[in-house]
C-alpha cells in the first residue's frame, strides 16, 4: 500500500468502482473479461482509499493541452448530502499493462474551486482501453449553486513516464443543478407532487459531451433513465448527443424540486402539466426555458395556490 495513504480509511460503500471494458457494460459489479488474457476483474478487487490529507491536489488539476484521458458526469442526485457518479476513459495499449503490478489514480474534489477531499485508487491493470466509474459523496453542507469539480491524474503504471502523467478532468456540475426548478405555494413552501414534461435540446459540437442528469431527490420520480443501481428512480441519468433532444417527465418529491445537469449549452423547458392535489397552477406561468451556462445556476420557481372556496347559498 501507498505510504501517503496508510493512515486512511479504506471506504466501505462510496466511492464503488468498476472496471469495464471500453464500450462493454456487462452490468452493475458483474465480472467483466480483459482482453486476451480472459482476467476477471470485479468492483471489490478495485481499492479505493480516502486520504486523510488534500495535499497534492493542486497538481492533479488538469492545464490546457494536459488532459490526455476523458471524464464526464454520467449520474447522481447532485444535491447537498447526495451522490454524484463520474466516468473515466483511459486510452492504453498491451505493452504499457504488460507486466504491471499495479495502477494508481490520484483523485480530487474541488468545490469553488477549493480542494475538499482526495482518493487513491489502486488496481491490477490487466485490460487495455478501460473505463471507470466511481460515485463520491456530495458534502450534506455544501451550498446549492456552487461548483462541483472531480479531477484525476495517473500516479503510478500503466505507462513510463511522462506518459505515466495521465490527466482527466475536469467533470463539473452546480450542486442543485445546472437548472433548477423549484415548486412551492403562495407561502413558498416546497410543493411534492407536481408534474412536470421537460424537454432538452443539446449543444452541436464535436466535443465529447457529459451526460446529462435529472434528478427530482429525494423522493420523486424520473422517467425512464439510465439508472446505474437499478433503485433510485429519483434520478435517472440519459448519453448527451450532439445536436439531438431529451423528453421526459419528472414528479417532485418533498423538497418540490426538479434538477438538470447537462452539458454547456444545453436548452431545456419545463412546463408543469399536473399540480398537486389541492392546487392550480398559474396559467401564466406554465413553462420556462432554461439554459444551461458555464459556472452560473439557472432556476425557476412555479408557485401554486389553492383555489377559493366556491360559496353555496342555502335557501330557508
Amino acid at each position: 500500500m501507498d505510504s501517503r495513504a496508510s493512515t486512511a480509511t479504506r471506504l466501505s460503500v462510496l466511492p464503488v468502482f468498476i472496471a469495464l471494458l471500453m464500450n462493454l457494460l456487462i452490468g452493475p459489479l458483474a465480472p467483466i473479461i480483459s482482453g486476451s488474457a480472459q482476467t476477471l476483474v470485479r468492483a471489490d478487487d478495485v481499492e479505493i482509499i480516502q486520504d486523510t490529507t488534500i495535499n497534492g491536489c493542486n497538481g492533479v488539476v488538469s492545464t490546457p493541452g494536459s488532459e490526455n484521458t476523458d471524464k464526464r458526469l454520467v449520474s447522481g442526485s447532485l444535491e447537498p448530502g447526495g451522490t454524484a457518479t463520474f466516468e473515466i476513459s483511459y486510452p492504453v495499449s498491451t505493452e504499457e499493462v504488460s507486466g504491471r503490478a499495479e495502477f494508481e489514480i490520484t483523485d480530487c474534489v474541488f468545490i469553488e474551486d477549493v480542494a475538499v477531499a482526495k482518493y487513491f485508487i489502486h488496481f491490477v491493470p490487466n485490460t487495455e482501453n478501460f473505463i471507470l466509474t466511481f460515485t463520491l459523496n456530495i458534502p450534506a453542507d455544501a451550498p446549492v449553486g456552487d461548483e462541483y469539480c472531480n479531477y484525476a491524474k495517473t500516479t503510478a503504471a500503466p505507462s513510463q513516464s511522462q506518459a505515466s502523467n495521465r490527466k482527466a478532468g475536469p467533470a463539473c456540475f452546480l450542486i442543485g443543478g445546472d437548472l433548477l426548478i423549484n415548486k412551492t405555494d403562495a407561502a413558498g413552501t416546497p410543493l411534492p407532487g407536481a408534474d412536470f414534461s421537460i424537454n432538452c435540446t443539446w449543444p452541436t459540437t464535436t466535443a465529447a459531451l457529459a451526460g446529462t442528469v435529472i434528478t427530482a431527490s429525494p423522493d420523486g420520480s424520473v422517467s425512464d433513465g439510465n439508472d446505474a443501481n437499478g433503485t433510485n428512480d429519483s434520478s435517472e441519468a440519459f448519453t448527451s448527443s450532439s445536436g439531438g433532444t431529451l423528453s421526459k417527465s419528472a414528479t417532485t418529491g418533498s423538497n418540490g424540486t426538479i434538477a438538470v445537469a447537462a452539458p454547456v449549452g444545453t436548452s431545456c423547458t419545463f412546463t408543469e402539466t399536473d399540480p398537486p392535489a389541492g392546487y392550480e397552477a398559474d396559467p401564466n406561468d406554465l413553462s420556462e426555458t432554461l439554459v444551461v451556462t458555464s459556472g452560473q445556476q439557472q432556476t425557476h420557481t412555479f408557485v401554486n395556490t389553492v383555489p377559493p372556496a366556491h360559496l353555496t347559498i342555502v335557501k330557508t
